[in-house]
């Protein structure tokens, strides 16, 4: 299948192609937050990962932006094309979270196990960061990496990793593209990571001969254990810009997960997270309703997250999810 060019500025609904992507028009930030709030709502409860905002102008962007800057917590990312005047939203799960955190600390200790005496600003982690890329686009990173030793912490990163639903498989491969093809080569590698109730898919993206693609992926598999096509390996060369001049380093150096860490890493989030309560759905919906954006700003609203186990409504997301998948299948 013939993929969209993300570079030609083609506008994000062909980009993001998918019949499972939610598209409304920005009218007024009122009008705008409530559709966030409410598909964030249908997210958590098996709706869609993707949304796309179209007619948004300059001023309606900057009017957004305060709003957001002011509003915690913080569930979704930003793609924003302004060529098009369209904002993609992506919204973040607290399983998505538990992933992405799980996933840092499993790196950042593999880096060292692996390879003793590395700096440490080889590759410094910059967490969640909008960048402007070619073209005026701005995409969000979730979890960024720079190599520090040779480049500016202001500067795109060498590295990135994207976490999703495999619903949204495709329209994380198309963030893949995007961050491949229009940083002038210095976002060198993708990790993508998709999770649902069954399995865990790890896909290795790089650019390469002027196209991106996918180099490489391993799936876990939640019931059996059972690993396809391990280990993960993250190549030291793609991710930094110059390799290290220490003893055991060389030049086809990986960062390696193997099949006990990925099952590991697997037990730790998805095992651990699906066997707890729907407390945090349950407690921070009726608080929206109540209270309305404004409690996001405050005190409660970071202890109703932080306290209430936030493992929200995760099975009966995916069972939503999977039971739509196989009706519209027939």
């Amino acid at each position: 299948m013939t993929r969209p060019d993300p570079t030609d500025q083609g506008h994000p609904l062909d980009l993001y192609q998918s019949d499972y992507v939610i598209m409304e028009v920005y009218t007024d930030l009122q009008t705008v937050t409530t559709f966030i709030k409410e598909y964030f709502k249908s997210f958590m409860s098996g709706g869609e990962q993707y949304m796309v905002i179209i007619q948004v102008s300059d001023d309606d962007l900057l009017e957004f932006n305060k709003w957001r800057a002011c509003t915690r917590p913080r569930t979704f990312l930003v793609r924003e094309f302004p060529h098009h005047s369209t904002l993609v939203i992506k919204f973040k799960s607290p399983l998505c979270e538990q992933v992405s955190e799980t996933m840092y600390q499993r790196f950042y200790i593999r880096k060292y196990q692996k390879h003793h005496g590395l700096p440490p600003d080889i590759l410094s982690h910059v967490g969640s960061t909008i960048y402007t890329l070619q073209n005026g686009l701005q995409l969000e990173a979730e979890q960024a990496y720079i190599p520090l030793s040779s480049r500016a912490p202001d500067t795109y990163p060498s590295l990135v990793m994207e976490f999703g639903d495999t619903t949204s498989l495709e329209a994380l491969r198309v963030d893949a593209h995007l961050w491949l093809k229009n940083t002038s080569g210095l976002t060198k590698f993708i990790l993508v990571v998709a999770f649902d109730i069954e399995k865990i898919v790890f896909e290795c993206w790089e650019y390469r001969d002027g196209d991106a693609e996918c180099t490489h992926a391993v799936s876990v598999d939640y019931q059996s254990g059972r690993v396809r096509h391990a280990p993960l390996m993250i190549p030291l060369a793609s991710i930094l810009d110059e390799m290290p001049d220490l003893p055991g380093i060389t030049e086809d150096a990986t960062i390696p997960f193997s099949d006990e860490d990925l099952v590991s890493f697997m037990r730790e989030t998805i095992y651990s997270e699906t066997s707890r309560v729907e407390a945090f759905q349950l407690f921070s919906n009726s608080l929206y309703d109540s209270l309305g954006y404004g409690w996001g700003n405050s005190l409660l609203a970071f202890l109703s997250i932080g306290i209430a186990l936030p493992a929200t409504g995760i099975l009966r997301r995916w069972g939503a999810k999977l039971r739509r998948r196989q009706q519209s299948s027939y």
